[in-house]
This record gives C-alpha cells, sequence and structure tokens, in this order.
C-alpha cells in the first residue's frame, strides 16, 4: 500500500499492520510449525489488526513468561519430593528433567522434549490435534494459572505429558522442587503453597498484615475461570497473585503496554500525516513501514518505527531509548515477574 495523497485511515492502517506483522516474527521465534498454522489471518482493517496486536501481545507474554532462561542453577528438594517412592517410576525422564534444570539446558523449552504445555491451549491429546478456541475461531491463548498467580512452574514427567508433574519454582539462581502431583490436581489447591513456605519461607511473593481467607480449590478454580484477584493462604500467610488480569482475562502488564504502543503509532501516523508535503517532496509516497520491536518484561513495545518512500529512501525514522517509556509509564509489581 502506498501513501501519498491517501486517507490518513490508509496511513494509520499501513503502520498498524506494520506492527501487527513484527510481533507475527517475534512470536513465530517460539510457536512450533503446528501452532503458526493456526494463528489468525493478518488483520484486513484497522479493528481487526488492533485485535490481532493484543491477541499477538497476549501469545508473546505467554511465551516469554513460561521461557526458563538457560542458566546453571542451585537444586533445592523439599522433604516432601525426596521422601515420595513414586519417583522410581517416572525414571529415567525424570532425572533427565532434574539435570536438565541443574546445567539450564536449553533443550527444557524445546517442545520435542514434551516436557512443558503447548502455548496455545490446544488439548491435542484429547481431540486428534484439534485446537480449543475462542468466540470469534482463534485459538485460545494457553493461561498457566499456576505460573501467572504463584510463580510455580510444572513439568511432564510421563511420556507425552501423561497426568504426573513435577512442580518447582525457578529463580534466576536456583530452582525448588516442590512435589509430584496429578495433572491439574494441585493447580489450584492452597497446600501447593504449604509446602513452599513451611520448607523455605519468604520465597512466596506474601502480604504482611493480611489474614489469608480460607479457600478450597474449587474456590480458587473459580476465581480464576471470573478474572477474580484473591488471597491465599500458604500456611498462615497471603499470597496474592503475581501477574494480575482484567475482567477479559488479559493480564494488566499486557493491557498496558499495548495502550502505550498504540499511542506511540497513533503519534507516528500524526505526524506523517502533518508532514506529507514534506514526504512527497523527498519520497513520493509512503510505501511500506518497518517497525522493530522489544520485548520489555515479556511484553512487547515498538522501539525504531522507519518509514520508507517510493524512491526508496529513508522519509522517516524514530528510535526511543528501548522500552524506556514502559519503564516509566507501567506499574509492574515490586516483587517482578521478570
Amino acid at each position: 500500500m502506498e501513501i501519498g495523497n491517501a486517507a490518513n485511515d490508509d496511513l494509520g492502517l499501513l503502520i498498524h499492520q506494520a506492527y501487527e506483522q513484527a510481533l507475527r516474527g517475534v512470536i513465530g521465534v517460539s510457536l512450533g510449525p503446528d501452532e503458526i498454522v493456526h494463528l489468525p489471518p493478518p488483520g484486513p482493517e484497522l479493528a481487526s489488526t488492533g485485535a490481532n496486536a493484543r491477541y499477538l501481545a497476549h501469545l508473546i507474554f505467554t511465551s516469554s513468561r513460561s521461557r526458563i532462561e538457560p542458566r546453571p542453577r542451585t537444586m533445592h528438594f523439599s522433604a516432601n519430593f525426596s521422601s515420595d517412592l513414586r519417583r522410581v517410576q517416572f525414571e529415567p525422564k525424570l532425572t533427565r528433567l532434574l539435570r536438565m534444570l541443574e546445567r539450564g539446558d536449553r533443550r527444557l523449552d524445546d517442545p520435542a522434549e514434551k516436557l512443558r504445555s503447548p502455548r496455545l491451549e490446544g488439548v491435542f491429546h484429547k481431540h486428534r490435534g484439534i485446537v480449543v478456541r475462542d468466540q470469534i475461531g482463534r485459538p485460545k491463548v494457553f493461561q498457566d494459572y499456576l505460573l501467572y498467580d504463584w510463580d510455580i512452574n510444572h513439568f511432564h514427567i510421563e511420556p507425552n505429558r501423561g497426568r504426573y508433574l513435577l512442580y518447582a519454582a525457578i529463580k534466576p539462581d536456583d530452582v525448588y522442587i516442590i512435589k509430584i502431583g496429578r495433572h491439574g490436581t494441585d493447580f489450584a489447591d492452597p497446600a501447593l503453597l504449604g509446602v513452599v513456605e513451611s520448607e523455605w519461607p519468604g520465597l512466596l511473593p506474601t502480604i504482611e498484615h493480611l489474614t489469608p481467607p480460607s479457600l478450597s480449590p474449587a474456590d480458587i478454580s473459580n476465581l480464576r475461570r471470573n478474572n477474580a484477584a484473591y488471597a491465599a493462604d500458604a500456611g498462615g500467610r497471603a499470597v496474592m497473585p503475581v501477574t494480575m488480569r482484567s475482567t477479559s482475562g488479559m493480564p494488566v502488564h499486557v493491557t498496558q503496554s499495548q495502550d502505550m504502543a498504540r499511542e506511540r503509532l497513533v503519534d507516528v501516523e500524526a505526524r506523517l500525516s502533518k508532514d506529507r508535503n514534506h514526504v512527497q517532496r523527498i519520497g513520493g509516497s509512503v510505501q511500506a513501514i518497518e517497525i522493530d520491536v522489544v520485548v520489555w518484561r515479556h511484553c512487547p513495545f515498538p522501539t525504531r518505527i522507519t518509514a520508507v518512500g517510493r524512491s526508496g529512501r529513508i522519509i522517516f525514522q524514530e528510535a526511543p531509548d528501548s522500552a524506556a517509556p514502559l519503564q516509566r509509564r507501567c506499574a509492574y509489581p515490586p516483587n517482578g515477574i521478570d
């Protein structure tokens, strides 16, 4: 699409489509071929390309949030795990997983290893490869509430994922092996938090001077389904979700970052429109928009934006200081989700 004497809506569409394309490039590195094919097609108009950008940003957040940085870590084992006689039935996969965690093996995030959940919430093992979709037909973004709320990872320790999982808290320099449990059974059970608090006091992001209510796993599951904030009981201490969500289910961090991204894109559109005569004089028309994206605290943000004219000349370019706008304006919790 060339922008010379075209309406401003066309310029805005070109800019937003370029941002959507940049986000596709970021998430394309993380998804497997069987997941990429299910992504929604590019948006042909402003409303759809804007919706796609938020969807892709959510997918980038989930993918980045669950990624394990490849670095060696010190291993810590709870008494619950060490005394669990079921460990032998998960060999040799369990021992191999523990060694990978200690070394910081890059293959931890490799879908071929079948240790992690898929990035798209597709129940391939139950529905013969048919992914779960939302109300408008897009594949549902996988919401790892265990990680979102309590900063606890889970790993599949049976062949082809199976029913049993290893629960672990992964920090920059340490791995805390919590317990072995059944798939789904412990995802909303505050007893899992009780194990962590009793073994490693202070590891969980607790809130002082707040008495937590007595919530059952069913209560917590219902609150999560309704995207409600809640305090869970970790041996008498209150644990609040690390990643807060809006009523729509979108992580607040994603909403904040994409609101700012849209402001930046609209601002660039306004300046290009204002300088249209200058654009035509030096480049003939805006033929292409190129956008670089940085991911900061798991959220994407447009940095360098370049407009290329029909003559091939760069007619506009602006690059803020990386993710500095996000750092200044977005309110992230002090306990962090880095």
